[in-house]
């Protein structure tokens, strides 16, 4: 299982179809759904974009180093990219934080 699976990915994705047929399967999903119940979702909501976008950019300017090593102006223009979505996530989350605490 990978590091960045979110929990109510179990229950939708092929690789776990095989725990379906599992007779203890309905327990476990159960009270995987009642955990999920607890969860703030708009805050796990927001989370999970800022990782996709943080995320997305960065694995964006690493296959473009790795194919093109020296610096070039789409180096830059990915670094600059990078730096504006880390300004907005943290912005995001400050926001969202605001909000929680009233």
């Amino acid at each position: 299982m990978h590091d960045d699976y979110f929990l109510e990915e179990i229950l939708t994705d092929e690789n776990f179809k095989t725990l379906h047929n599992r007779n203890d399967w309905k327990t476990f999903k159960t009270g995987l759904e009642n955990r999920l119940n607890q969860y703030d979702n708009t805050i796990r909501m927001l989370l999970k974009k800022i990782q996709y976008s943080d995320q997305g950019i960065r694995l964006i300017l690493l296959y473009h180093q790795k194919n093109q090593p020296q610096d070039t102006a789409l180096t830059v223009l990915l670094n600059r990219q990078m730096k504006k979505i880390d300004l907005e996530s943290a912005e995001s989350v400050k926001r969202s934080l605001m909000i929680m605490v009233g």
